[in-house]
Formats: C-alpha cells, structure tokens, sequence
C-alpha cells in the first residue's frame, strides 16, 4: 500500500513523464516474517548487512528521482518469460507502463508519456526474448547483454563473450573497430555493439541508439598540487 500510494501521488502531480526512464532493483532489509510458502519473505545474497529482506525492481526519470513503475520481487507473479529479469520487465510495461501512453487512461484521463518509453537496465534483466518483444511492442531498450544471452541465432564468436582478467594490458586497451550488428523487427531497429571495458562487454538496443563512434573524455580528481587528470577512452 506505501508503494501504491507513493507512485499514484506522482503520477497524478505529473503534467509529463520523462520518455527516458531508468531501472533497476533495490533492496530493503526486513525483520518480519511472510506466509510459509508465499516466499514473499527471502534471504537475500550478495547485499550487505542484509539477511533477511525484499527486493523491489522499479524505473523513474532520469533526470530526476520520480518513481513510475514498481514490481515487488517474489514468485508469486506470472511468468511470461523463463527469465527472470526478462520477466519482470515485460510485467512493468504490460501492467503499469503501456497504460501511460494511452491518452483515455481511466485512472488519470490523459497520457503521461507523449510517445512510448524508452528504458535502460543492467545485464540482470537482459534477454533475447525481450529484446524481441520489445522491438514488437515498439517501446525502447537499452542495457548491456549478459554473455550468455547474447543473439541466439548469431554465433557468439561474433561478439565478445569470453571472460578477461582485470590487468594492465585490459585497463590500457582501446576498440579501434567495435563490432556493431543491426537487425530490424517491423518498425522497430535492434542493434548490439561492443563496449570499451575491461572485461568482454556488449550493449544492446532497441530503439534507443542510431550511431557508434569513439571518443575520449577527460576525468579530473583532486584540488591544487594533488590534482591529478587522467582520459578514458570509450565507445
């Protein structure tokens, strides 16, 4: 009810929303107890000073902090795709994002997006199948792919997918040629590139990008004699 509450109250007070929206999950720790079986209540790995909690994945604009869609993490929601974060994804947009664009909107008469969203996610929530999906749906993606979910009908020597150790040689490395593959889906344009990192990385893209090219970005750190600047180079 707190999460209902907090994401109508934006909503209503919204003239517009950002068509950029931003996602991710976050966690909460938790001292309470759920429903034997409902696992509405878990354990939850890999957070710090967290052994009992939620998890909620949600998106917001990107430019500032208003929440637009929440999902509460368990296993009690429909699953639409074998993959989780695929899953949750495409319940965001089917139950509480796609309702935004339509201008007859029951709950609030009128569209908070002017055209269909776009969003970007980490390479939990990335996936063939949404990609697919979205580029039928029409809306916009963007986020790095997993290795293990790169084209499932392109051969994965054509991407980066093998695992790099974090040297000197990788930290100093620079992809004269990134690799770019384009694919169209109805109206809708999939693209996947490769990524300057330290470690194989790719990004994928629906909808949301229409040009690659290199450059270098200067970093500062530091004030008076113990200023020190440093460049990346990136695609």
């Amino acid at each position: 009810m707190l999460f209902d509450t907090i994401i109508h109250n934006v909503k209503a007070l919204t003239l517009f929303a950002n068509p950029d929206q931003c996602g991710d999950e976050t966690s909460c720790g938790h001292q309470g107890f759920g429903e034997p079986g409902s696992h509405l209540v878990y354990n939850v790995k890999g957070k710090p000073n967290i052994t009992k909690g939620m998890q909620t994945v949600l998106t917001s604009d990107v430019d500032w902090i208003r929440p637009r869609a929440y999902l509460h993490r368990h296993n009690c929601h429909p699953q639409l795709f074998s993959v989780q974060g695929c899953n949750e994804v495409r319940l965001l947009w089917e139950t509480q994002l796609l309702p935004l664009c339509q201008h007859d909107n029951p709950q609030y008469g009128r569209a908070l997006f002017n055209t269909k969203p776009h969003m970007m996610w980490d390479n939990f929530f990335s996936g063939d199948d949404l990609m697919e999906y979205a580029a039928e749906e029409g809306f916009g993606l963007t986020m790095t792919c997993r290795r293990d979910r790169l084209l499932k009908k392109v051969p994965r020597e054509y991407f980066h997918h093998k695992k790099i150790l974090v040297d000197k040689r990788t930290r100093s490395s620079c992809f004269e040629h990134p690799i770019v593959a384009v694919k169209k889906i109805g109206q809708s344009i999939m693209t996947i590139m490769s990524f300057q990192s330290t470690s194989s990385c790719n990004i994928v893209s629906i909808n949301g990008l229409n040009e690659v090219e290199l450059y270098a970005h200067t970093k500062e750190r530091g004030q008076a004699d113990k200023k020190r600047r440093w460049a990346i180079e990136i695609n």
